[in-house]
């Protein structure tokens, strides 16, 4: 099989790299399609049977008691907490547990970002060394097929890389604006929940 032609030897890690970027997208996109649908409502749910004596958790729906927002609400109010400050370490706690959870694969996608443009300029010097072992006299004189071979496939490689590359810094930057958007939520959440657990305070005092 010639590879020239689909932009020479180094279309191979190119291709593994577009297929672990296409993965790794799937699946994010996938899980913040998830993490955001719904959200809102179930964060409301949630505020409602928090610190109430006997918690609904579980009659959510399977998908509902999967969710970073009932795992968060689970993680500060379950076992209720004895005051507000281990509230507050309970909070902060689970939001640095969760949140490489968050930003799970960032790295891979900003180490395919870095390599796949590398990968595309060797195969354009490959491409270019090809070409001009095609320029001999006899080469110019009768045929210029290696030549046009060598830059196709310099172009090709090129294109392949650049793309790659653009397509998942996108990707990556979308995903990271979902993470630092979840943490804000997770963040206001917490103040939400503490308002509330001195609500009840207040109230049992009374």
């Amino acid at each position: 099989m010639d590879l020239s032609q689909f932009g020479g030897i180094s279309v191979i890690p190119l291709a593994i790299t577009s297929i672990v970027s296409l993965s790794i997208t799937l699946e994010r996109g996938y899980f913040w399609y998830k993490t955001k649908r719904g959200q809102s409502s179930l964060k409301r749910k949630l505020l409602e049977q928090c610190f109430s004596n006997q918690p609904n958790y579980l009659q959510l729906r399977g998908i509902e008691r999967d969710h970073i927002m009932t795992k968060f609400f689970q993680k500060a109010t379950i076992p209720s907490p004895n005051n507000l400050e281990q509230l507050k370490n309970s909070c902060e706690l689970y939001l640095e547990i969760l949140e490489p959870e968050l930003s799970r694969y960032e790295n891979t996608l900003g180490t395919i970002i870095s390599i796949a443009p590398l990968i595309g300029l060797l195969g354009t010097v490959l491409g270019l060394m090809r070409s001009m072992s095609g320029l001999t006299l006899q080469a110019i004189s009768e045929s210029n097929t290696n030549v046009m071979s060598g830059i196709s496939e310099a172009l090709i490689s090129t294109a392949a890389g650049l793309t790659i590359a653009i397509t998942t810094l996108i990707a990556n930057n979308l995903f990271k604006s979902f993470r630092l958007s979840q943490l804000y939520t997770l963040q206001a959440v917490a103040l939400e929940i503490e308002s509330k657990f001195k609500a009840q305070k207040i109230q049992n005092y009374q």
